[in-house]
């Protein structure tokens, strides 16, 4: 419930809802030229409209024009910038090989068979003419160690052949093709050393010096023996840099519910806010040194974010103290919810795509609950002494943002961290100490007491962090996993939670019984959903590059025949945990052919076409046949043994195999499927 008042205050609330709106408007439904039109104009006389009465009788009446106006504005320009950022997405030459002029924007990381970065493709070659390109891609270059030191900025020419990224080919599994997309990558290639030429010019923009900058910081560490587990944390808490972080040790952070410290957000900005404030403190107290002072900071925290790689949590951070230090220097005091909405309306201004961004979800989640629930839960209890005091903010703080964040969190990582009260009240304060030793390092590193002193006691303070981490994630049930809901039952937790303590704080019954009405609807749909899950019979074909993967559902039981049983467990996850299934796996033989009778229809796998082949005396009638090896089918003879009105491929299969498959079944008039293209076939019974 918003109140009028609410509204006054927080402008950007309601300008950032409008610029939201246009962006996923045209994310759903597309651009329309037309609308963008009526949207601009009805905006800008509305604009007119107010300044015609501004000094006339019906001001009041019209006070909502001026509201009207920025609102259609800021629609339209949401759906403008959507627009904008996919065509910057828009490649044409796929599958072409071409000749490319390339701008490195990452350092390679490396791979097993290839050094991993982002680029650039400035322009390319094509029948002697050269087109500008500007297009996002991720390119693979073969492993040499000419290219490892390959830098930010530095200019490449290469010859390649890019493909789009391949899309989500298993229901409910983590879409790769669309991560990319939001980040502006449309493309990817993997090129021969033979391919490649170093060109001597090398662009040095600001991310190149912050990249430097990095790299020599991180350097510090090392030259004092800081590493293994050490090393990896502190490069990620105080650097952004998370190549370090090995998959155990972010379970473990993960599980202990304090994966936030791992990302350089609100608290670390917050620590060099402290420290440059008394810094600057030293300096005078007159109104001309407090200006100065503030621009300085603002400076240091953008400085600062650009250093850590500008994520999303950081910018919002150093964008919300900036926006505080632009009000000291204007003496204009900001509504905090003002300054969290304009900060997110100027981060959407810049990049739309942040409002995909997990990152972006969860910070602004935590902060919005830190400044809402917090002083309630505060208020709570009375507490006098200091030290106790401290620490009831501290868990106070911690829970606000857990309960803000926990939505999010259980729809997208499927797990909640049973133990975060505990973990939160012992790591943010060891964090903040970790952060002021790390500083005091790169102030005094070239001194060799004071340089030695503050590495000894930054890689203790580490190394207790870590294992108080690594002791709370081994606790019993330190975990909830296996957390699975829709879109729907995810705003309806959302609504709940908010809900929930608006009415704690105001005192309002009503908000309180929309909130259990919202927790009432979110148990119906979970009933709703787990009650038809219980009636379904279904064959789902997954894919996968390597392995065979059968599986019939039974209700919330999945019975899965695999030629590889671990990889399988892999593959199935992400669907199993959305729908609560439990799992039962059959190891079979890839060296045969394999019968099954499901809802009435007959099913043949096929990992091994030479046995079929082999055996001549004999016919198959089936309803589905299922190839997932490289012999080919339509061998002499074979389509007069095996009559089959549907044929499917699995992701084993070579595409020239698949290519003659296909035209053979368009020759015949089957039916036939592509998992490689279509995906992972399911079928209902």
């Amino acid at each position: 419930m918003l109140s009028h008042r609410f509204l006054q205050k927080v402008p950007f609330f309601r300008l950032t809802a409008a610029l939201v709106a246009g962006i996923l408007i045209t994310d759903r439904i597309g651009f329309s030229l037309l609308a963008f039109v009526m949207l601009s104009v009805i905006g800008i006389a509305c604009f007119i409209a107010d300044i015609c009465i501004r000094h006339s009788n019906a001001v009041f009446r019209f006070r909502w024009l001026f509201g009207a106006g920025a609102f259609s504005v800021l629609l339209a320009l949401g759906m403008l910038l959507a627009h904008w950022r996919d065509q910057k997405k828009d490649f044409t030459l796929y599958s072409q090989a071409h000749t490319y002029l390339a701008k490195i924007h990452s350092t390679p990381k490396e791979k097993p068979k290839s050094w991993m970065c982002e680029a650039e493709l400035l322009r390319y070659t094509d029948a002697n003419d050269v087109i500008p390109l500007n297009k996002r891609v991720i390119i693979y270059l073969e492993k040499d160690s000419a290219f490892q030191n390959l830098g930010i900025g530095q200019h490449l020419i290469i010859h390649a052949k890019f493909e789009k990224p391949q899309r989500q080919l298993n229901p409910e599994a983590f879409d790769y093709a669309e991560y990319l997309s939001r980040k502006c990558i449309c493309a990817s290639a993997y090129v021969a050393s033979r391919n490649i030429k170093i060109l001597t010019q090398q662009d040095k923009n600001l991310k190149y010096y912050a990249e430097k900058c990095r790299r020599q910081l991180l350097s510090i560490y090392k030259q004092h023996s800081i590493g293994g587990e050490e090393f990896a944390v502190l490069a990620a808490l105080t650097l952004g840099e998370k190549d370090f972080i090995s998959d155990e040790l972010q379970n473990d952070y993960a599980s202990a519910g304090v994966t936030h410290i791992l990302a350089v957000s609100g608290l670390h900005v917050g620590v060099i806010y402290i420290i440059l404030v008394f810094l600057l403190s030293l300096w005078g107290g007159k109104t001309r040194h407090t200006k100065i002072k503030n621009i300085i900071i603002i400076l240091f925290l953008f400085a600062y974010a650009f250093v850590t790689g500008l994520s999303p949590s950081v910018v919002r951070s150093a964008l919300m103290f900036s926006l505080v230090g632009f009000g000291i220097i204007f003496n204009r005091r900001s509504h905090i919810y003002n300054t969290v909405f304009l900060s997110a309306f100027i981060m959407l201004v810049f990049n739309s795509d942040y409002i995909y961004d997990i990152g972006f979800q969860l910070s602004y989640a935590a902060v919005l609950s830190i400044v809402t629930f917090s002083p309630f839960l505060i208020g709570l209890v009375n507490v006098k002494h200091r030290i106790t005091k401290y620490f009831w903010e501290l868990f106070s703080v911690s829970l606000a943002a857990q309960l803000g964040t926990m939505p999010l969190t259980m729809y997208y990582f499927h797990q909640f961290p049973n133990f975060f009260w505990i973990s939160n009240l012992l790591i943010v304060p060891l964090s903040g100490f970790v952060i002021y030793a790390a500083l005091a390092l790169f102030a005094f590193s070239s001194l060799p007491f004071l340089g030695a002193a503050a590495a000894f006691a930054l890689n203790t303070l580490t190394r207790v962090m870590n294992t108080t981490v690594h002791t709370i994630s081994a606790l019993p049930y330190a975990i909830t996993t296996g957390i699975g809901f829709g879109t729907l039952q995810l705003w309806l937790l959302i609504a709940a939670i908010g809900l929930c303590f608006v009415g704690c704080i105001k005192r309002s019954a009503r908000c309180m019984c929309i909130s259990l009405a919202c927790i009432t609807l979110f148990f119906l749909a979970e009933t709703v959903e787990t009650a038809h899950i219980s009636r379904q019979k279904r064959l789902i074909v997954f894919y996968d590059k390597n392995e065979t993967i059968i599986a019939f559902q039974n209700g919330h039981t999945l019975n899965v025949f695999t030629t590889d049983i671990v990889q399988a467990e892999k593959t199935t996850e992400p669907y199993r945990t959305r729908y609560h299934l439990d799992i039962r796996t059959t190891k079979i033989d890839n060296h045969n052919a394999h019968f099954y009778v499901y809802g009435g229809e007959k099913i043949l796998l096929l990992t091994d076409c030479k046995e079929i082949e082999n055996d001549s005396a004999n016919s198959f009638e089936t309803d589905l046949l299922i190839i997932d090896s490289n012999g080919e089918y339509f061998t002499t003879g074979m389509p007069q043994r095996i009559h089959a009105s549907h044929i499917l491929c699995g992701g084993t299969v070579s595409r020239w195999n698949i290519e003659i498959t296909r035209n053979n079944c368009i020759n015949n008039g089957l039916r036939f499927t592509d998992l490689s293209q279509s995906g992972a076939f399911v079928q209902n019974f």
